[in-house]
């Protein structure tokens, strides 16, 4: 096999890169396994560090426990208010009944409620400043200034309270917290009695301020209406326009005139209608002058008496004859009386003639005066609108007044009778029980926030954790294989073979588990390489120093050689020599005196015969030229192995610490990168990879070392040591 063709500057070495994961790596599930998150890793997670979880969960919850054991017990007294809408005269004028508040009005009490004047109003009623057992049960020193102890008593009361709405009602509970039941529930009931009184006197200083502003409105009002009707009265008398039943005075005039010219015709017409009568009986109608003279008491008389001689002088004449004296007396008394009949109707009619006249007159007069009362009313009709229109301003005016009168004496009788909106409908009582601590809830809460805090101290101690623990990790974060995990011997040797040396166990029991783990990494190593059989030039490196490279190099080397290949080993670390250490030797030749030709490699070469692999050493006298792996010796010493060996194992320095280790990477057939588990920080791991990546060397994949089996049960789940509970059993210990 030509080991230089896998050189830096050989064509047959790939191109490789070192990447790690992040949110751009657009692989996915393509390149690597087990991407997704899986609920059963959390459970491992959790399980390998139970006891971090269960230290912080048990101190969160004792403190839990004690601040419920010394909080101070508070005890909380509740009042309940409930709003009512102001009644208001519905349409006939009768009050409705009160409705409940709106949302609105109902969130604004209860502001009020916790403003600080009403705070101050219940500092002051109860009397609160002086009060021993308030500041008692408040918990503060009453201080010695008058004016800081009243503001500290406010503060205090506003503190305690706690007021708010009872859910979607009206109703405002006013809460109150003390250490003494028996003054928490005095202060709720202050509260509750003293917003009653401040809606109160809000009302009363409310109707006050009503009734100044009417009052001062009332006089403004009253002189304006005098001003109006003064004016109406003036323009009235100037123009003559005024009359006692509130008319106008011409047209008063007018209308008597009126009044009197139809009486005065009436009178004529019944004048003239007398006067027709009487001259009808002057012509000898008889039935007339007696229709005409029925008004007349001495025509009553004097025809009553010519009836009484007609009934006379007939009855005689029947008895004595028309020449008898007494008939001739009685005819002669007759004519007398008609006689006085005739003078009479002369009279009369003489008299209606006269009455007639004066009739005829008084109309023609009114007729005249009634004709001038209508040409003054005529020429009056600009001052009647003018007229008209002080009238409406001065009744305006008045109409105005008396409104605000009546409104002033309404309010005037209503101040001193007002009542709040609001009404107690739950008294508070001293409570029997405290309201805090709640012991349920705190302990229940302090679990819950143990739990959580528990939990989180977990997953926190593992983000923050920067090794690598799974298989899952290295092909996650690393992008590369997972070649195997070499255990801690601790782990899973019995307790009588924990101070044996790993290569010793692996000599002394190559059944057991940690013989199978190192064959499990050697198999890897057969799919490694370029040629399709397997690598034969296998660099062991690492980042730093103590990762368990030299120890994984000299068990592989041991169980290659148990296997029966032939197996060499070549102690490439120059600085350390760890592999003399782990066989206690103290070779007087080894690699540097073979590559300076002082010694040839078959004369230095010493074989592990337990195991039957070879060992090239580095002698203890030897110095460490630089460079020494860039040689042409080291190039015809790696030729000669991989002819003379089935496998080589070069056990090398850190990459990190030491830069000979890229040269010998980049000649091998595959570069097996190990890990501590659960130790090597994942940046230093990235940084050397890239270092080899640059140097052109073939990784083959990264190896965990130093396993704890034990805790990887319970940790790395998703890798094959997560089951080794399951499996330790098939394995001879």
């Amino acid at each position: 096999m030509n080991v230089l063709a896998n050189t830096p500057g050989s064509d047959a070495t790939p191109n490789r890169q070192v990447r790690e994961m992040n949110a751009d790596d657009g692989h996915g599930a393509e390149v690597f396994y087990g991407a997704r998150l899986d609920p059963q890793r959390l459970v491992a997670v959790f399980r390998a560090h139970w006891w971090l979880f269960a230290l912080v969960a048990a101190a969160i919850f004792l403190l839990a426990v004690a601040y419920t054991v010394v909080a101070p017990r508070i005890f909380t007294a509740t009042a309940a208010v409930v709003l009512e809408a102001p009644q208001r005269p519905g349409p006939n004028g009768e009050l409705q009944p009160a409705q409940p508040a709106d949302s609105a009005t109902v969130d604004t009490e209860v502001q009020l409620v916790q403003s600080r004047d009403i705070a101050e109003q219940v500092v002051n009623a109860l009397k609160l400043d002086h009060d021993a057992t308030f500041w008692a049960g408040s918990h503060h020193k009453a201080p010695v200034d008058q004016d800081k102890r009243h503001d500290e008593a406010i503060g205090v009361v506003q503190n305690g309270l706690k007021a708010k709405r009872s859910g979607l009602t009206s109703v405002i509970t006013i809460g109150f917290a003390s250490r003494d039941p028996n003054l928490a529930a005095r202060i709720a009931n202050g509260y509750a009695d003293q917003y009653l009184i401040a809606q109160s006197q809000a009302k009363l200083t409310s109707s006050k301020q009503a009734g100044s502003a009417l009052n001062d409105k009332l006089e403004s009002l009253r002189k304006a209406a005098l001003s109006d009707a003064a004016a109406l009265a003036q323009f009235r008398t100037s123009h003559g326009l005024y009359s006692t039943e509130g008319t106008a005075l011409n047209e008063q005039e007018a209308t008597s005139y009126n009044e009197a010219l139809s009486q005065a015709q009436a009178d004529l017409t019944g004048d003239q209608a007398r006067l027709n009568v009487a001259k009808s009986q002057l012509a000898g109608d008889a039935e007339g002058a007696k229709a005409v003279a029925l008004d007349s008491p001495v025509l009553q008389n004097l025809r009553a008496q010519r009836s009484q001689l007609t009934a006379q002088i007939a009855q005689l004449e029947n008895r004595y004859g028309a020449r008898y004296p007494d008939v001739i007396a009685a005819d002669k008394q007759l004519a007398d009386v008609n006689a006085g009949i005739q003078a009479e109707v002369h009279r009369i009619v003489s008299d209606l003639q006269t009455r007639a006249e004066v009739s005829r007159q008084r109309v023609a007069s009114m007729q005249s005066a009634l004709g001038s009362a209508r040409g003054r009313l005529a020429g009056g009709t600009t001052a009647s609108v003018n007229l008209d229109e002080l009238q409406r301003r001065a009744d305006a005016s008045r109409q105005v007044y008396e409104d605000y009168m009546a409104r002033y004496q309404q309010a005037s009788a209503s101040e001193g009778t007002e009542q709040p909106d609001a009404r107690i409908t739950n008294r508070a009582d001293a409570p029997q029980k405290p309201s805090s601590p709640n012991v349920p809830l705190n302990l229940a809460l302090g679990f819950i926030v143990a739990v959580g805090a528990g939990v989180g101290a977990v997953f926190s101690r593992e983000a923050l954790h920067s090794g690598i623990a799974t298989g899952e990790d290295i092909e996650q974060r690393l992008g590369l294989p997972h070649l195997g995990s070499v255990p801690e011997l601790a782990s899973v040797a019995d307790r009588e073979d924990r101070d044996m040396s790993p290569p010793d166990y692996l000599l002394a029991k190559p059944l057991s588990a940690f013989g199978e783990a190192v064959r499990g990494l050697r198999t890897s190593l057969k799919f490694a390489g370029g040629s399709g059989e397997g690598a034969k030039i296998v660099v062991l490196t690492s980042a730093l120093p103590s990762e368990g490279k030299s120890t994984t190099a000299l068990c592989l080397a041991r169980s290659a050689g148990q296997s029966g290949a032939k197996v060499l080993l070549v102690d490439c670390d120059l600085r350390r020599r760890t592999v003399n250490k782990l066989l206690g030797l103290e070779p007087q030749a080894g690699l540097l005196e073979v590559l300076n030709g002082k010694a040839q490699l078959k004369d230095v070469i010493l074989l592990d015969e337990p195991s039957g692999a070879y060992i090239l050493p580095l002698a203890n006298s030897s110095t460490s030229p630089e460079e020494v792996f860039e040689t042409a010796a080291m190039n015809q010493l790696l030729r000669d192995a991989a002819a003379g060996f089935d496998i080589v194992f070069l056990d090398t320095a850190p990459v990190l610490a030491v830069a000979e280790t890229r040269v010998l990477a980049a000649k091998s057939d595959a570069v097996v990168f190990l890990a501590h588990w659960r130790k090597t920080p994942e940046k230093a791991i990235i940084a050397a990879l890239k270092l080899l990546d640059a140097a052109g060397a073939p990784v083959a994949g990264v190896a965990l070392t130093q396993v704890n089996m034990l805790q990887q049960a319970r940790y790395g789940y998703g890798d094959a040591t997560y089951y080794y509970a399951d499996y330790k059993k098939y394995y001879n210990a």
